[in-house]
């Protein structure tokens, strides 16, 4: 279906093999009369971009549909549309922000599972869950190859990221980016879970010199290394003394 490349909030049913596909109350397989709001025709439209899913850490929320790229079955890879490190997954399928609507925030690349998309339809307020692999998006919903990269730019102005670490309860905030972790460098502790924003890292060139380069502009090889690959084609990219914008 190309999901991480669209933003559909329409779809056309289209189930094949059969006339109709099942609106379920819940994101399950069960298809008794107790979870079965109603049977949509083919051709019928729905509305709806929240996918539900689990984690491999049985974390289960919303991604919106666009967010998602298609593995295997019910495989799912978080590529995030705006290009943010982390994607929200939220308690419910609605655009609500803040600690009340957001479970946590899965990493780029992240493989979770899911089916089922939260629809509405015309003849249901309530809406329902309906199988992904029986919805197509409808003609003229696809994403604009120039709002694309409008998106992607604005995205990046401050791209957002969440705090994992595996093996301690949080990371160090420190002063200067160097590895020193004496009361003297260290701001805080910001504990796993927090979101920061950011879109510099500090680098250090073979020849010795140290700066900042913007995040999109590299491409990770290695945990320490990256190869710089400006985001906007050109030849060479700006090396920063501090860790802001140029027209600051």
């Amino acid at each position: 279906l190309g999901l991480a490349a669209c933003m559909v909030k329409t779809w056309t049913v289209k189930s094949k093999g059969r006339k109709a596909t099942y609106l379920r109350r819940e994101p399950t397989q069960d298809h008794s009369t107790a979870n079965v709001v109603k049977l949509v025709k083919n051709g019928d439209t729905v509305t709806g971009e929240f996918m539900y899913i689990r984690r491999a850490s049985r974390e289960v929320g919303f991604i919106k549909v666009r967010h998602l790229e298609p593995q295997h079955g019910s495989s799912y890879r978080v590529r995030n549309a705006d290009s943010s490190a982390t994607t929200l997954v939220r308690k419910q399928p609605n655009e609500a922000l803040g600690e009340s609507n957001t479970v946590c925030y899965a990493a780029e690349g992240e493989l979770v599972s899911g089916e089922f998309l939260f629809v509405k339809h015309k003849e249901e307020k309530r809406g329902g869950y309906m199988k992904l692999g029986h919805l197509r998006p409808k003609k003229g919903e696809e994403r604009d190859p120039a709002a694309a990269l409008a998106a992607f730019d604005g995205a990046t102005a401050a791209q957002r990221w969440a705090v994992l670490d595996a093996v301690h309860d949080g990371a160090w905030l420190r002063r200067e980016p160097t590895s020193d972790r004496s009361s003297r460098n260290i701001v805080c502790l910001v504990p796993n879970g927090s979101v920061v924003a950011g879109e510099f890292v500090h680098v250090r060139r073979a020849t010795g010199e140290a700066g900042f380069l913007r995040f999109r502009d590299l491409e990770q090889l290695s945990p320490k290394a990256w190869r710089v690959r400006s985001s906007e084609g050109l030849a060479a990219t700006a090396l920063r003394r501090a860790p802001r914008p140029a027209s600051e």
